[in-house]
């Protein structure tokens, strides 16, 4: 993408997709720009003539820049922001990013708050909201996950989810059980693989989440992506990501990742 995001753009609608998710609106310390310094109008146009469309974007965590893009999100047909990693659980120093993660309950009863806000204030402006686990949403505090806090703390009518299944493996929850548990309120799924097996160096700033050199392409690792799919299809997810957070070779993976789940869709 930060090459070539057009071509990018119509090799994945030839490739087969059909749907796409951006991040980094709001500002993000991965890309200077969300859309690849290509104008909105030349986006569309590209997404439309590929085949494709962006129903879905990820958002840095600051409610007050909904403002400054929510025409671009309009524009694009996208109706859904969603938080990916709240400011609460990670710190930037001199030597870069560093994962702080969830230490204590008082943590996860803010983060039910600032959900709650956000939800609001993407209401606001035409927009839905959901939130993007990672592994330390299932730890438990008092008898139960941060994650099933969570969703029972959120307005359940602002407030959606995003399961990365690939996360939630990580952390040897059942995505399958998870998401009948929570019917209604997971509105898209992440899908990768997952090796537990595979090593990890320790965490640094330059790979604050080593796990994710455990993460693969669907079809490669150890989750049940029939039995998910399945599971998504009764309780009504629409969206299926395919993500692959460390990729060597982004769009043979993205071709490899879409093909086996096509075929064991059938």
């Amino acid at each position: 993408m930060l090459a070539n995001p057009m071509a990018t753009i119509r090799t994945l609608g030839n490739i087969g997709y059909s749907e796409v998710e951006f991040f980094g609106f709001g500002g993000n310390s991965f890309i200077d720009d969300p859309l690849y310094n290509v104008p909105t109008h030349e986006m569309k146009a590209c997404l439309r003539s590929s085949g494709l469309r962006a129903k879905l974007t990820h958002i840095s965590d600051n409610v007050e820049k909904i403002s400054e893009y929510e025409n671009t999100c309009l524009s694009l047909g996208i109706d859904t922001i969603i938080l990916g990693m709240p400011s609460d659980f990670v710190k930037i120093t001199p030597a870069g990013f560093e994962l702080v993660g969830l230490q204590n309950f008082d943590q996860v009863k803010r983060l039910a708050d600032k959900l709650n806000v956000f939800g609001k204030e993407a209401h606001k402006y035409g927009l839905n909201f959901a939130y993007h686990n990672h592994h330390f949403e299932f730890k438990e505090f008092e008898g139960q996950t941060a994650y099933d806090y969570l969703v029972k703390h959120t307005d359940p009518k602002r407030v959606k989810f995003e399961l990365d299944v690939g996360w939630c493996v990580a952390a040897e929850i059942d995505p399958v059980a998870l998401i009948h548990k929570h019917k209604g309120r997971i509105i898209s799924c992440h899908l990768k693989d997952f090796i537990r097996t595979l090593k990890m160096p320790e965490a640094s700033p330059e790979l604050p989440l080593p796990e994710l050199l455990r993460f693969v392409v669907p079809g490669m690792g150890s989750i049940n992506f029939s039995d998910i799919l399945a599971a998504m299809e009764a309780t009504g997810i629409a969206h299926k990501i395919i993500e692959i957070d460390i990729a060597t070779d982004p769009i043979q993976q993205s071709r490899q990742g879409l093909e086996y789940l096509k075929k064991i869709a059938l």
